[in-house]
């Protein structure tokens, strides 16, 4: 039978024997250095034929079939000077600190499964014992089992670069030792003729848009330092029935459950200002209190991390409902362009990359109702593709249905290339017309709290900032600080009271308390206390036990435990909030409405329920 070998010098066609063995056939081709070579079964260079004893018919082997040559010097040489390139074309880029550490592991799969391996010395290798390439973990035990659809980013980037690169010769150049470069839908420049939206030419005319699944990750996992976390988070809308939203807050981490992986550690949530209704909310521009965050969070040597958000459905005895699931919709149209937003606003920084930027590390969690009435976190990152899409605004909420995506066509100052896709396995190139199937931008990510907390602020007494139900104030400050005297630093670990005393503090007194907290033996804790004795000052006096015991706030419980009330299981207890529901009723407002108003407002005003239900309807 005939076996066509490939080798950098071209491809020869050896006649061969299926009892031949692999070292017999190298030996009939010509000029062949047999001990400086590597033999592949696959042109992607995945399927490593290492062991030269073995036959054609065990191998499987057949007449026609290709195998392929590499020179070990040169393959090194070329990959060396890929990577020299790279990195001379990214000089001056800096990348996050995971990066940098993760670029310089190696990520291979080591397989430690001795009962498997055992047929020779201690220096050979075999199929069961060889390391495994990192990015095939989804078909690697135990990532398998655990439904691992996406492999980690920087496994992707070590199969473009070692699997996807197959050229033969040092000098060539293929798309995927290239640096990686974002997709424009835009029309590009062109001097044929004027911009666009005035012409476009077949030269500037951006490619149609295949929508694909994305098969890699930017984060693997989220994790949350303690579950009082999203249990304080949660508080607001327990009391309130109003949904709500915040940012993630803690830093980028090496995932240890994953080669190559990522993750998100939380320790923290900011609310930002919001308007929130019993069915959506609404993030309020605050440039000023952004800056702030940016500042305080540099000092912690933190970052926004991700963006979390409520959208909880609840009975009429408050047990949180199934609203997202396969039968109805996981994500809506609106969730998917929120996310995008935030992705493109806090892009991850890439050397191998012509922007110096590539995707994004930023996460979104959606809280909603799980089964029994529990409620349970969903962590996801909108896929590259849609990111990009909706950077180029190609796309909008349909009108008729909020889950679903539609291509803005007929907008005249927009260039709308067609989008593809196949589903179901089908060949069928189907277009979108306007609906864009949402399936293809959704990327799954892990999330999870440990069985063992370990809180970098171990402290959630002082009320989140943008909170309905307390209000963060000197007062409460100092009480907490008066009270904790003993265990000053263990109360001083609280995000929400550290960033109350940065926005109130002098820069050069929030420096001690923050040297303090870093175990500085410089600074004593007198000192502290005297920076904040402004504060304890303003302390009301302690309570009497009988009346502390009245006003203490409920301990953080579970989800399951203590559901929402809603504007039926919560009816007006007072004759005034009686009054403000009748007068309500008379301007024609149906009963239903005044009771979820009123609600929303926590009875404060029929002037503010007015305004509530006036801003739904606008």
């Amino acid at each position: 039978m005939i076996i066509r070998l490939t080798t950098p010098q071209g491809i020869q066609r050896l006649q061969t024997e299926p009892n031949e063995t692999l070292l017999q056939i190298l030996q009939k081709a010509q000029n062949v250095d047999v001990k400086g070579s590597e033999l592949w079964r696959d042109a992607g260079r995945t399927q490593s034929l290492s062991n030269l004893n073995l036959t054609l018919a065990f191998l499987k082997i057949s007449h026609g079939d290709m195998l392929y040559l590499t020179n070990k010097q040169e393959e090194v040489k070329r990959k060396v000077e890929i990577e020299k390139s790279v990195e001379e074309y990214a000089a001056g880029f800096e990348e996050d600190e995971i990066d940098t550490q993760l670029a310089k592991e190696e990520g291979w799969i080591r397989q430690t499964d001795p009962s498997k391996c055992g047929r020779h010395g201690p220096k050979s290798q075999c199929i069961n014992c060889a390391p495994l390439e990192p990015w095939l973990i989804t078909r690697t035990e135990p990532w398998m089992s655990q439904g691992v659809k996406f492999i980690p980013f920087h496994s992707f980037l070590r199969q473009r670069l070692f699997a996807k690169c197959n050229h033969p010769s040092v000098s060539s150049k293929c798309p995927f030792c290239q640096p990686l470069e974002e997709d424009s839908f835009k029309p590009a420049n062109c001097n044929r003729h004027p911009p666009w939206p005035e012409a476009v030419c077949p030269a500037c005319r951006p490619s149609d848009i295949k929508l694909q699944k994305q098969e890699y990750r930017h984060v693997d996992s989220v994790v949350f330092d303690s579950p009082d976390i999203l249990d304080d988070f949660l508080n607001v809308w327990r009391q309130t029935g109003v949904q709500r939203c915040g940012f993630l807050i803690g830093k980028y981490v090496r995932d240890d459950n994953i080669p190559l992986g990522i993750r998100a550690q939380v320790s923290a949530i900011f609310t930002p200002p919001q308007k929130g209704t019993l069915k959506s909310v609404e993030l309020l521009k605050d440039p000023a209190s952004e800056q702030k965050l940016d500042e305080f969070l540099k000092i912690l040597n933190l970052r926004r991390v991700g963006f979390v958000w409520t959208s909880i459905e609840v009975d009429a005895t408050g047990k949180a409902l199934v609203s997202r699931s396969a039968d109805t919709f996981v994500l809506s149209g609106a969730e998917y362009l929120i996310s995008s937003f935030y992705q493109n606003k806090y892009k991850s920084p890439l050397k191998k990359s012509k922007s110096g930027y590539f995707g994004s590390k930023f996460v979104s969690v959606l809280i909603t109702g799980g089964k029994d009435g529990s409620i349970v976190p969903m962590a996801y990152q909108a896929s590259n593709q849609c990111a990009w899409m909706a950077r180029d605004k190609l796309m909008k909420v349909s009108p008729s249905n909020p889950s679903v995506l539609q291509l803005k066509i007929g907008d005249p100052k927009i260039y709308i290339p067609d989008v593809i896709y196949h589903t179901g396995g089908s060949t069928l190139t189907k277009k979108a017309d306007p609906d864009i199937p949402t399936e293809f931008f959704y990327v799954e990510v892990s999330n999870y709290t440990p069985k063992v907390p370990n809180q970098l602020f171990s402290s959630i007494k002082f009320p989140p900032e943008n909170s309905l139900i307390d209000v963060p104030s000197p007062q409460k400050a100092g009480q907490i600080i008066a009270s904790g005297k003993s265990k000053l630093r263990h109360f001083l670990t609280d995000f929400h009271l550290l960033f109350f005393l940065f926005k109130s503090l002098p820069q050069d007194k929030m420096k001690v308390v923050i040297e303090f907290l870093d175990m500085n033996p410089s600074v004593s804790q007198d000192q502290v206390l005297a920076v904040l004795d402004p504060f304890v000052k303003q302390a009301p006096p302690p309570a009497s036990s009988s009346t502390s015991s009245q006003s203490k706030p409920p301990a953080p419980s579970s989800a399951k435990t203590k559901p929402a009330p809603t504007p039926s299981s919560a009816p007006a207890s007072n004759p005034k909030e009686l009054q403000m529901r009748k007068q309500l009723e008379e301007m024609g407002i149906p009963a239903e409405r005044a009771r979820e108003a009123l609600f929303a407002t926590n009875y404060v005003s029929v002037e503010a329920a007015l305004n509530f239900l006036m801003d739904i309807d606008s």
